[in-house]
């Protein structure tokens, strides 16, 4: 027994050492929706995002820079000569990390894009820059805003003193060359939120000879327009000289957060108009400029912009990007919420085309799911899981998630079913239902889905068992049988009357080793018992095969366990989301959370009352936002788990892993010279006969891939399978040297 709690511990050891010994690969298998192929499915979806032209690879094209605010992600996109594009996360790194907002604008003239950005130090609301180089062929950033007092903003002088250029956090600012001198300046609502500051730079008058980053307030009342204190009314000055104002002007402003301005010459006559976005608006207000390159007013108003085609609707709080999105030349314009929330989530990212000229703009309506369409992309907060539907031995996908939604207050949850249309090594998927078993029927009583897969009811099938918003959950029944194409009962809601919370996620998993499936689940908030804050509840099955019973009230359940812990600084809920394998003979943790960090933790088998080791704080460094739900199978058949994060964004994301699977295939035995099974088809005892003089453990897996029992390698030793149905199971044997799977029948 000794060298087998050592082979236990090494085990443990090996699995930490190897979720920090090499990095994860970003995978992208072919995914195609009524024969039309995703041209980039695995991007992660999109929600709020912001837009910029930056030459990624030198190459003197307008690359496409996409910054989702659901999360602060960074997208990039690789221009071609046909005028698509490739989705190239190989640039991601090259980018600053930021929350709330990030654009790219050249200021110093060298080519290259240079990033305006929200704080990356906490504590003020202000713009911080970041230069663009190019090192090698490589793009880099690096601090341009740098300033004394650590904040790393850009400053303008006041009175005796200093204050930052402000823009709040929630605001996107306009970023032009406003009276056209050659350098980059910047217009923001001031901190009432009324009126427009404008932010004059002065390196080039000031006889520097090259564009820099010296500002200085011109104007606390730019065009002389003023926004409501109660809505998103514009009131403009009669003369251009006067601030415009409204009959709220007298009393303090309390004034509703939110704005976006962009600035853009949309007559010809070379000065810039705005274009307004508002949080309490669907559309765009267009600001017509009568004034002076040095002196602006806004003396017409248009609430419906374009009017000349199809104006904005989009639910709520629209930013417009003027970028160039083909290879045409003329610059375009994209309109998308700015609202990190995401009220709409379909129909919500409009491009508008320039059919005009350069200088004279004419905007057409062309599209209203830009990237979207190219993405799998299911509405919000996607929760993805594994399951051979339709039990040709290739793991397909279910992922749960909001819907798509266009209206503030709809309901209609859902599921969607990818079925793999691949082979074993080469996985290639199909979108074949986007409402898969009907659950948006259920939008009276549910906001969004999370799925998991399992033989819950421990009849030998995989059965679904999915959490709503409301902390409830769905049991779907498969009643099939092992071996055979699902075949689901009606959902049964409030299964079991668990209540754990809100936004609840299941992982399926025998934990305590009885041959039952027990339950971890994950929520929004967090829980207490003593000292100890945990994020996870674990419901161990009390029941017997065919009749699951789960109790919150057991001796053994906990809400806080292996006192894991997911919240982190900056956020207020968890949004856990558990997932458990086995790797090299022991269970591993994965955690998806509100921060959008993964979470890995082993020592758990056998300590299920105690607190799990941490194997990594942020497993591979994945960056996919916030509300992260990870779901792992070995999907190529590699040897090594894969892992596919859903987020807020509404999408999937899929990478390698360094954790060995336990099994390369559900449906193939592994042949093997060093252990061989007897009988491999039986109705109660199976023993394990070979070379038995080296410790080795072995692990009893079901056909979702999910370890029913573990224990340790004996010789002679019968091994009882009397508690489990009918079906095709796997042994899977590992030693200090080898590892191996065979197959197991056991009938009834």
């Amino acid at each position: 027994m000794k060298q087998i709690r050592f082979f236990l511990l090494l085990s443990i050891l090996t699995l930490a050492q190897l979720a920090f010994a090499q990095g994860i690969a970003r995978l992208d298998f072919a995914v195609s929706e009524g024969g039309q192929d995703f041209p980039f499915p695995f991007a992660g979806g999109i929600i709020a995002p912001q837009f910029s032209n930056v030459d990624l690879n030198f190459d003197g094209l307008d690359d496409l820079f996409v910054f989702d605010r659901a999360g602060g992600v960074i997208m990039p996109f690789l221009l071609q000569d046909d005028g698509s594009y490739d989705y190239a996360p190989q640039y991601i790194s090259a980018f600053p990390s930021a929350d709330s907002w990030m654009l790219l604008k050249d200021y110093d003239g060298d080519g290259i894009s240079d990033v305006f950005m929200a704080p990356t130090v906490q504590g003020i609301a202000g713009i911080e820059v970041q230069r663009g180089q190019n090192e090698s062929g490589s793009l880099s950033y690096q601090l341009a805003s740098e300033s004394a007092d650590g904040f790393n903003v850009l400053f303008v002088p006041l009175g005796s003193g200093v204050t930052q250029v402000y823009n709040s956090l929630i605001d996107i600012p306009g970023i032009e060359d406003v009276d056209g001198d050659g350098d980059i300046d910047i217009v923001a609502f001031e901190p009432g939120g009324s009126t427009i500051s404008y932010y004059e730079n002065l390196s080039i008058k000031d006889g520097v000879g090259t564009a820099g980053l010296d500002y200085v307030i011109k104007d606390n009342c730019f065009g002389k327009v003023v926004e409501s204190g109660f809505s998103e009314d514009l009131f403009i000055s009669e003369d251009g000289v006067k601030c415009g104002r409204s009959l709220q002007n007298d009393l303090a402003e309390i004034r509703h957060a939110g704005s976006t301005v962009t600035l853009i010459d949309t007559n010809g006559d070379g000065l810039q108009e705005a274009l307004i976005g508002d949080i309490s608006s669907d559309g765009l207000v267009l600001l017509t400029n009568a004034g002076t390159a040095e002196s602006a007013w806004y003396n017409e108003v248009d609430l419906d912009f374009p009017s000349s085609d199809t104006p904005v609707q989009i639910n709520i709080f629209n930013a417009a990007y003027p970028v160039k999105t083909s290879a045409d030349g003329r610059t375009d314009l994209l309109v998308a919420p700015n609202e990190a929330v995401g009220l709409q989530s379909n129909n919500h990212i409009w491009l508008y085309e320039n059919e005009g000229t350069e200088s004279v703009p004419d905007y057409k309506l062309k599209n209203r799911n830009f990237l979207v369409e190219d993405m799998l992309h299911f509405g919000k907060n996607t929760v993805p899981c594994f399951m051979d539907v339709n039990a040709d031995g290739l793991m397909d996908i279910i992922a749960g998630s909001t819907g798509r939604l266009e209206m503030v207050g709809e309901k209609s949850p859902r599921l969607a079913l990818l079925l793999n249309r691949g082979s074993a090594e080469v996985p290639a998927f199909e979108l074949m239902d986007r409402d898969y078993l009907s659950m948006s029927a259920f939008g009276t009583t549910s906001g969004e889905l999370a799925p998991a897969a399992g033989d819950v009811d421990s009849d030998g099938d995989v059965d679904l068992l999915i959490g709503d918003d409301r902390g409830l959950f769905y049991f779907i029944e498969n009643t099939a049988g092992p071996g055979e194409a699902a075949i689901f009962s009606d959902p049964v809601y409030n299964y079991q009357e668990l209540e754990l919370g809100q936004f609840v996620k299941a992982a399926i998993y025998d934990f305590n080793q009885d041959g039952l499936q027990d339950l971890v689940v994950g929520e929004r908030n967090f829980n207490s018992a003593g000292e100890v804050i945990g994020s996870l509840n674990y419901i161990p099955n009390t029941g017997e095969a065919g009749s699951p019973l789960f109790l919150q009230s057991s001796s053994e359940s906990s809400e806080v366990f292996g006192e894991v812990y997911t919240k982190e600084p900056g956020f207020i809920r968890n949004f856990a989301a558990p997932y458990a394998v086995k790797s090299e003979g022991e269970t591993v943790l994965f955690v998806g959370t509100e921060s959008g960090q993964i979470k890995a933790y082993g020592n758990i088998d056998d300590n299920l009352t105690g607190a799990f080791s941490v194997l990594s704080e942020i497993y591979g460094n994945i960056a996919e936002g916030i509300n992260t739900a990870p779901a792992l199978y070995d999907i190529d058949h590699n040897g090594f788990y894969d892992i596919l994060i859903g987020n807020r964004r509404g999408g999937l994301s899929l990478y390698s892993t360094n954790f060995r699977s336990e099994i390369r295939s559900n449906t193939v035995e592994i042949s093997t010279q060093h252990y061989q099974i007897l009988p491999t088809i039986t109705s109660q005892y199976f023993s394990i006969s070979g070379d038995l003089q080296k410790s080795a453990i072995a692990s009893i897996i079901n056909e979702a891939g999910q370890a029913l029992k573990t224990f340790a390698v004996r010789p002679g030793e019968q091994i009882d399978v009397s508690s489990l149905n009918s079906g095709i199971y796997f042994v899977r044997i590992l030693s200090e040297d080898s590892r191996e799977t065979h197959k197991l029948s056991i009938i009834r």
